[in-house]
């Protein structure tokens, strides 16, 4: 269950994204106010302890951090990606190393691969990015890909394979792609149930799974080969935003209705066949919308993002 454990009132504009640096006990966040705040566990509880320096000129939308805890990436409104860099250990020194330009319109989502060395970022240009991202060298662009039809909102790569990326988008469709070592990437399957926009997919821990939600209210489960296992409609009452999986068997959900909802997946032959309620919290940025989630396995801690400018905490047990 989760426990509502602090709320910080630290940004000037809705909160758009959080996420969790999975090697250390540090939260981010991003608004539209253009700044990028930092969270420790430190002291037995979370404080505020940073912020970045104002690299991008318009609202911040998307954070995500390398599997090894070396990197974040911000990406930004202005068409721009940002990657930082912290060498000295000291939580209000970070350096932006290298600002990634390519993208025509506004940056809605980045994810690195499982073994921290690309980076990929997607659109409002219909348009997903792969980036390689070394220590010490200028990230260079290894792939372009145009196989959206509109706004691109999420990437994900998953959490094992470094050859295996999805995308969703406000065309209803989630892609796969996957790296042919001889020329490109290249889309495998193309998962279509949605009837409305996806505003995100997330992999589960252990990459067996694949989970997405939606404009529709939905919340669905694919197979490997693209067919829904299992669809939850009407999820929620306004369309979902966010999705994080605490563990294998449990995810998180958020929304435009406000409601923060915790789901136990039920399986049938390693297959999820379908979604059980188990806490729904209300309203709970005040009614506003709730825009991200993350999860930290090593703190045992949940974060959610929402429109009232707020990051709140929760401890899960």
């Amino acid at each position: 269950m989760l426990i509502k454990d602090k709320t910080f009132k630290s940004h000037q504009d809705k909160v758009w994204t959080v996420a969790f640096n999975p090697r250390t006990n540090i939260l981010a966040s991003s608004s539209g106010d253009h700044q990028v705040h930092l969270y420790a566990f430190q002291s037995n509880e979370w404080q505020q302890v940073a912020s970045l320096p104002q690299e991008h000129k318009r609202t911040v939308r998307a954070l995500a951090w390398s599997p090894n805890g070396a990197y974040l990436a911000t990406g930004s409104f202005d068409a721009t990606v940002g990657i930082w860099e912290n060498d000295d250990g000291i939580l209000d020194n970070w350096t932006c190393t290298a600002v990634l330009e390519g993208h025509e319109s506004e940056c809605k989502s980045v994810s690195f691969n499982s073994s921290s060395t690309l980076l990929a970022s997607c659109s409002r240009d219909k348009s997903v990015w792969i980036w390689e991202v070394t220590s010490g060298n200028e990230p260079e662009c290894v792939s372009v890909l145009m196989e959206h039809t509109q706004d691109v909102k999420h990437v994900a790569f998953h959490p094992h394979s470094d050859e295996l990326l999805a995308s969703a988008s406000y065309d209803d469709t989630i892609n796969i792609y996957k790296d042919d070592p001889s020329d490109d990437w290249y889309v495998s399957s193309r998962f279509k149930n949605h009837k409305s926009t996806v505003w995100a997919c997330e992999w589960s821990p252990n990459g067996h799974h694949l989970v997405s939600v939606s404009d529709d209210k939905s919340i669905t489960a694919w197979n490997d080969s693209g067919v829904p296992t299992a669809i939850y409609e009407n999820a929620h009452c306004r369309s979902v935003y966010a999705l994080v999986w605490i563990d294998d068997n449990i995810i998180a959900t958020g929304g435009a209705d406000g409601h923060l909802c915790l789901w136990k997946l039920i399986y049938n032959n390693n297959h999820i066949e379908g979604l059980e309620l188990i806490q729904k919290i209300q309203k709970a940025h005040d009614g506003a919308d709730i825009n991200s989630l993350a999860y930290s396995h090593k703190t045992k801690t949940l974060a959610s993002a929402g429109d009232d400018g707020c990051v709140t905490v929760y401890n899960y047990s």
